[in-house]
């Protein structure tokens, strides 16, 4: 009799777990689906940076990343994040300075980037989407075959002077001061 028990617990034991197995399957394939790049997985797909002198860029967040992951935009920038996913998502700086508001799926937030810096944010919601946005104040302008570069890029601020061989598409000279009669 006390055999029978003891195998009766022991089925009673396996069939609990072959239960538990098939009720969690398809919770842990649904948490997988929807939360799979949670985990770093979308951010080790690999992106190339974008450096843009467009006053206005889009960020698209998908996949839980942001694409691009790697941003470079112009001092006045604005800069517009849209959640292409069916969770929630923000982009927030590390250091607190500025932050969207919480996006669902399909809404967009824009910030103006009217000083220069280097910004590492994230996703509040989701601590591994993480990127880079960089605010240079560069100035390109083209005058009769020259282009005069203003950049804090080399860390120095001081003009760059390209002179321009306007048929090739190609530079002739770099200088550190502005040419004679150059504009």
């Amino acid at each position: 009799m006390a055999l029978n028990k003891r195998r009766a617990a022991q089925v009673f034991a396996g069939m609990a777990l072959i239960g538990l197995l098939l009720v969690s399957a398809p919770a842990t394939a649904c948490i997988r689906s929807h939360h799979g790049g949670m985990m770093g997985s979308a951010s080790n797909v690999s992106q190339d940076p974008v450096v843009t002198q467009s006053d206005q860029i889009t960020v698209e967040i998908k996949d839980y990343d942001f694409v691009p992951r790697d941003l470079t935009v112009p001092v006045g920038a604005v800069v517009t994040w849209v959640n292409r996913d069916s969770v929630l998502h923000d982009a927030t700086h590390e250091g607190g300075e500025w932050a969207t508001a919480i996006l669902a799926q399909g809404e967009r937030a824009s910030l103006v980037f009217d000083e220069p810096g280097a910004f590492e944010y994230r996703c509040s919601i989701h601590r591994d989407m993480i990127a880079k946005l960089v605010v240079r104040t560069d100035s390109v302008a083209l005058k009769g075959g020259q282009v005069s570069w203003r950049s804090d890029w080399f860390g120095h601020g001081k003009p760059m002077y390209l002179e321009v061989d306007e048929v090739n598409n190609s530079v002739k000279k770099a200088l550190s001061r502005q040419p004679a009669g150059g504009g």
